[in-house]
């Protein structure tokens, strides 16, 4: 693995994770130093995070270990990324074996009878079938995270997701259940300041930051 690989990688990851000033990823670091920062970083991805080709050769030859995902916070799940883009392997589930010691049943396997009872499906049943559950009563007494998330990045459009997450764990959000939910809620803020500056809403100071 040659050091422009991994200064491409660094850069790569500076650019989604919006790493900005001491949080960004010191491209003039050694080899070593390089390879360190580029995995903590990368726990820091998601599933729907689009990473190139490149990137994800780097990755690959990072010698992962288990130990790797042992500390993770609870708005870090790298996990879906790393089999998405097949940085790690999903482990495959084992069969159960019988004991070594029990003996060959010749008696043939019975069928299993079959269960003729009547499953009533109501009209509730159904509605979780094509659209998320209703919205519980507990979670119509305050803002939404999505809401909660966009009021935030209006404030500050250059916040990093993981000091968002900081920001919507304070707010009292759960941010395991809502970590996709606001990651949606912070690109769709990004891209409209990104928009208004191309369209001229937005003074060009503003976007230099």
């Amino acid at each position: 693995m040659k050091q422009k690989d991994l200064v491409a990688a660094a850069e790569e990851f500076n650019t989604i994770m919006d790493f900005k000033g001491d949080n960004a990823i010191d491209t003039g670091l050694s080899v070593p130093d390089l390879k360190k920062q580029i995995k903590e970083a990368a726990l820091w991805l998601w599933a729907t995070d689009e990473v190139s080709s490149s990137t994800v050769a780097v990755l690959k030859q990072l010698n992962w270990k288990k130990s790797d995902f042992e500390n993770l916070k609870d708005n870090q799940d790298p996990l879906p990324a790393f089999y998405r883009y097949g940085i790690l392997e999903k482990q495959p589930v084992e069969e159960p074996t019988e004991p070594a010691a029990q003996k060959e049943d010749d008696t043939p396997p019975q069928e299993p009878e079959e269960d003729d009872t009547v499953i009533e499906v109501t009209e509730e049943d159904t509605e979780y079938l094509d659209k998320a559950p209703p919205v519980t009563d507990k979670e119509k007494k305050g803002p939404s995270a999505y809401g909660t998330a966009l009021a935030i990045v209006g404030q500050d459009p250059f916040i990093s997701y993981p000091d968002l997450c900081d920001r919507m764990r304070e707010e009292g959000f759960d941010i395991q259940k809502k970590a996709g939910t606001i990651k949606t809620a912070r690109s769709i803020a990004r891209k409209m300041w990104r928009y208004y500056g191309v369209n001229g809403f937005i003074k060009d100071e503003f976007l230099k930051k």
